[in-house]
Formats: structure tokens, sequence, C-alpha cells
């Protein structure tokens, strides 16, 4: 028994899913080095060659401005945080001359990496590097300029990116702490229950170092240490990557997880069995003519069947269930049950097939709704 289903019963629904990945130095993620030679190219070996295009390629799709420190976003590809305050755009995405880049396979991340997925750990550092959402990596190692360190006040006064003046009063953590004044460390005791960790003042370079996030500086600018092209799957270091850097050899050893995208195409189908369809059986007894004095069998089929007794013939037709049904003798009124479902295309070709986990009667006296879902 076949039926059409109408295109207004036919929904398609996408939705994305994802998978992570975990991958670790080359063997699963190959790494590249960019730098920007500026000797001409006649005198580059085929190693700086590579390394120099790869460089002016990633500034060109990736780091394009307007001047000096003027991000252009009409030709930088990626996305942009959005700023508010009086800020050079150029600071969320610097190339500088050697550059850091991992590339991973289109395969292995689909349509895109998903935003604020990527986590990639730096061995031997144990530096923690995290996506924002917005194509920047920050570090969760913080080094801001030092403006002041008063012992006797108890407060740190520090510039961030945005070169706006913050003030960390050591007092208003709550928690007891101790000062090296040999290395300019500062301990808490409890610092397993703080935020951060590894505070550390450099008087002498005039820095101020943490690890982590302090809550009660929530306007604070962190800086990038690199970006993620979230669809070409490319991932770049670009802060303390130069020789004698402090990221110089990060790839060499790392740890990589992100999530993978992919839309998933949900087909549903809404099949509607009619009251008076798909009601009758399939038995021959219900559309063949008996002739009792001969025995002799013919198959007629008529668009409206009722029960006809003769004499001589015997026929089993469904015009009247209620009463039809309680004398029938050859089983044509046993109204069948619906186990299996398929679905064709327009070349009648079958293309999928639902099973019912319970057999479901149809009959003629309400309709049945079916709804059929296929992921693709």
């Amino acid at each position: 028994m076949l039926k059409q289903i109408p295109k207004s019963d036919i929904n398609l629904r996408p939705f994305k899913v994802y998978k992570t990945w975990e991958g670790r130095t080359e063997t699963d993620i190959s790494s590249s080095v960019a730098v920007n030679h500026n000797s001409s190219s006649s005198n580059l070996t085929d190693v700086e060659l590579s390394e120099n295009g790869l460089y002016h390629q990633l500034k060109t799709m990736y780091y394009s401005t307007n001047g000096e420190n003027s991000l252009n976003p009409f030709l930088s590809f990626g996305d942009f945080k959005p700023r508010y305050t009086i800020y050079p755009d150029a600071k969320q995405r610097v190339i500088n001359d050697r550059t850091l880049v991992l590339k991973i396979p289109q395969t292995k991340f689909g349509e895109g990496i998903k935003k604020n997925s990527v986590e990639l750990v730096l061995e031997g550092t144990d530096e923690n590097i995290s996506d924002d959402g917005f194509s920047n990596l920050i570090s969760d190692r913080n080094t801001y300029e030092l403006l002041e360190f008063n012992i006797q006040e108890e407060k740190i006064v520090f510039l961030d990116v945005e070169r706006t003046s913050y003030t960390l009063n050591l007092w208003a953590i709550g928690s007891p702490y101790s000062i090296d004044m040999n290395t300019g460390i500062i301990y808490f005791e409890d610092e397993g229950n703080l935020p951060f960790t590894n505070l550390v003042v450099d008087i002498e370079n005039k820095t101020l170092t943490f690890t982590g996030l302090i809550t009660s500086l929530s306007e604070l600018v962190i800086p990038n240490v690199g970006n993620v092209f979230y669809s070409h799957g490319i991932i770049t270091l670009t802060k303390d990557t130069e020789i004698g850097g402090e990221k110089e050899n990060a790839f060499d050893a790392f740890d990589l997880s992100y999530k993978s995208t992919i839309t998933i195409y949900e087909n549903e189908f809404l099949l509607v069995v009619g009251e008076d369809e798909f009601n009758a059986s399939t038995n021959p007894s219900s559309y063949t003519e008996t002739n009792i004095v001969t025995g002799s069998i013919s198959t007629t089929y008529e668009g409206v069947r009722k029960w006809r007794n003769s004499e001589k013939y015997q026929k089993a037709e469904f015009g009247v269930y209620e009463y039809s049904s309680s004398i029938d003798t050859t089983g044509s009124y046993l109204a069948p049950y619906i186990t299996t479902i398929g679905l064709y295309d327009n070349n009648m070709d079958m293309v999928a097939v639902a099973k019912l986990a319970t057999p479901i009667k149809s009959t003629p006296d309400l309709p049945v709704n079916f709804l059929v879902r296929i992921d693709t």
C-alpha cells in the first residue's frame, strides 16, 4: 500500500553537533614557523622561503591593518572582540616577525573549531592557553607594567594593555601574605583557595606577573598571546616567540584539545493514515468470488466493497465494518497491524525503512499519525 507524502508534511531541521579532539605534538597536528625574512628572495634558502611565504600569507589574510595600529576588519579574516573603550584594535591581532603556527587538518575540525573550546597546555612551563570566543588566545600567565609597589600601604599599581591604571590592594584579598624581597614573590597562606597564583613583583624590570584571574579586577584587559581562526583550523602563537623568547619552542611539546563542528540535518516526515486508508486485509479471500457449486475462483476488485450473500456466491467486501466483521468467515475483516514503514524516492526506490517498536492497529474508526525522523 503506497501513499504520497505532501510537501507540507516534510520538514528539514539543521542542528550542529560537536566532537572533542585531543592532539599532542606533531604526531597528530603539524606545526610550522612563520618568519619575516627581510632579505631578498634570491638570498634565502628553501626553508627560509617557506617560512617567509607563510608569514606574508598569515599577515595578508588575518593581520591586515590600516596604518600601524588600526586593524582593518574588512581585510582581515575572522571574528573580532567588540571594544567600547579607546583600544588599539591591532592588539587583538599582532603578528611578530617570528610566529608559531598549528594547522589542524580539515577532517579533524569539520566546519570549524567550536568557539571557547580551545585548550592549549605548553609542557615544561605548564602554561594554559584558551580562546575567548573572538579569535583571541588568552594565557593564564599575565604580565603588566608596574607603576608602584607600596609595601606600607599594601598596594600595587600597574597598567594594562589599554594603558589604564589599576590598583591591587593586598589587604583586600583577605588572606595573610609574606613577601620575598629577593625574588619579588608574594606568598599567600591559602593560595590554593585564591583565583590566582604566583604573584610576582619584578621591581628591576618594572613588571607584575601572576597566573589566573584576579576577580576583583574584572575590567582588567588581558593581553593576547596569539589567535585561533575557527573556520580555517589555524592556531597561531605570536607573543614571546622570537629567538630566546619564552615560547620559542612552544610547539615542540604541547597538549591541545578542542571541539570540531558539523551540521546534521534532521528530516521529519508526518505520515497520516486516514480512517479509510490501510485498514483492509490483504488476504486474497477478501477480493475473490467462490462458486460454491463448482468450486471455481475468480479474482475481482471493486472500489466499494460490501458483503454479498447468495446461494451461489460468497464475496468479502468492506462496506459495513461493525456488522460485516461479526459475520466474517474468511478473516478479511481483521484490521491489519502496522509494523514497518518504508520511504521511497520519486523513482520508487526504497531509501529508508522505519520499524515500529509496537505494532499499531489500523481501523476504520480513527486516523493514525506517524512521525519518522532521519538524520543525514
